[in-house]
């Protein structure tokens, strides 16, 4: 449940709304317990999902990450030798261990997801099918971790997946009390909108990444021509979008890390930044350990897949 000072603080805000308002929440790891985009990560690297041509993957990788390029052989020569391998073969193994690696340097230094690249070969349909399987199999299992380990090598992925019932609550009063719900988040809108599916009536739109499509076709890569909610994105998102609609700032916001930080204190008129406490130790610590009338602190227990009462989050 939400701790006291949480609940006492969203009565009063409902009480004391004048107009047309709206709140403004973050997805993975704040309406989620887990990230929809690694468990479908996960997923797919578990089952060896890829489909992609040795030579196609080289032809989106080498001319536009050149400055990776030693890595990048080697990754696509990785992934040459675990194509069509058992799923339980050392070469599969050792993709997978492998894959986290590359995948934070393509990331790190590019801020462009390696996995969309590696679905490139495949229709937006056929992507949607695979979250919807993603989705499905994570809710299914329990709240851990699963490692891919291959000598010195490891990529790591947290399990199991819920809506928070505290989050679904909370977005459900807010529909009743005509206050609007917008989702902003960094993984992609589509399936941002598979899995709040459950609870998509009682939230006014979603914005997330926007998949670039040229000639009906997904290319791998994210539309440059669009905002893409990453960040002081974020705000560049309510901004354009959001905010016109209203005229005002959102009455609440939520966020779980350093890329919700710049909409959890862009605006001075929000009467509730909730912070559901991670365990981070960069900077968003600074504001969990802010706490005050309007910074919160939610706790939660990942090994449960719960939020809980007291001064520890309990993180996997």
């Amino acid at each position: 449940m939400f701790n006291k000072k949480i609940s006492n603080k969203i009565e009063k805000i409902i009480k004391e709304k004048k107009g047309k308002n709206y709140i403004v929440l973050d997805c993975d790891n704040t309406i989620l317990m887990n990230d929809i985009q690694f468990a479908s990560i996960h997923f797919i690297l578990k089952n060896m999902l890829f489909t992609i041509s040795v030579d196609e993957l080289r032809d989106k990788l080498l001319p536009k990450f050149s400055s990776k390029k030693s890595e990048l052989e080697k990754f696509i020569n990785l992934y040459s030798n675990a194509i069509n391998k058992e799923l339980n073969s050392n070469e599969v193994l050792e993709f997978q261990a492998n894959y986290e690696n590359i995948s934070q340097i393509i990331y790190l230094n590019y801020k462009t997801d390696l996995t969309f690249i590696m679905l490139s070969d495949k229709s937006i349909n056929e992507i949607l099918e695979i979250t919807k399987k993603a989705i499905s199999y994570h809710k299914g299992l329990n709240f851990g971790v699963e490692n891919f380990k291959f000598n010195d090598k490891k990529s790591t992925f947290k399990t199991g997946l819920s809506i928070s019932m505290e989050m679904k609550n909370l977005i459900k009063i807010m529909y009743e009390n005509d206050i609007d719900v917008f989702v902003v988040s960094a993984s992609a809108t589509m399936i941002v909108e598979e899995v709040l599916k459950p609870i998509s009536k009682y939230i006014t739109k979603i914005y997330g990444m926007t998949l670039e499509i040229k000639n009906n076709k997904f290319t791998g890569f994210f539309d440059s021509n669009t905002i893409q909610p990453l960040g002081k994105e974020k705000v560049k998102t309510i901004d354009k979008y959001i905010y016109p609609l209203y005229n005002k700032e959102p009455l609440i916001v939520a966020g779980d890390s350093m890329g919700d930080e710049p909409m959890l204190t862009n605006y001075k008129d929000t009467k509730l930044s909730l912070l559901i406490d991670r365990n981070r130790t960069d900077d968003f610590k600074k504001l969990i350990d802010k706490e005050d009338e309007r910074y919160l602190v939610q706790r939660v227990d990942e090994y449960q897949g719960i939020f809980i009462e007291g001064d520890k989050s309990l993180t996997i």
